[in-house]
Parts: C-alpha cells; structure tokens; sequence
C-alpha cells in the first residue's frame, strides 16, 4: 500500500515534469497520443520502482536531453 509520502512525491514530480517530458516524447514521436503513452509509461514506472530508487530523480535539461 502506498504512503501518503509516496502519493505526495508522485504528484510533486508529475507536476513539475509532465510537460517538459510530453514535449520531449512528442518529439521523439511526432504523436500526441504515442507521447501521452510515454509519459504515462514513465511515471508508472518510476511508480513501481520508487522503493528502489534511493537517488532523487535528475531534472532539467539533463534528464530529457
């Protein structure tokens, strides 16, 4: 079951990096609906994964390009 802390980081980070990260896949795409995918592909990953990731993930320009 999911921590409220989790909850929080998750919204947090889908906030702050939703767009820039849809502009990036929509350019690698070329598709909106493919680059909704992605990004929607990205988060539930990191989702599942937030237990292991001990690291803060990266942002700005480094982490999409």
């Amino acid at each position: 079951m999911a921590s409220t802390a989790d909850e929080s980081w998750l919204r947090d980070a889908f906030e702050e990096h939703r767009r820039p990260l849809h502009t990036h896949c929509y350019r690698l795409t070329g598709n909106v609906a493919d680059a909704d995918d992605l990004v929607q592909e990205t988060f539930l990953r990191g989702w599942r994964s937030r237990r292991s990731t001990r690291a803060a993930p990266r942002s700005g320009p480094g982490c999409t390009g």
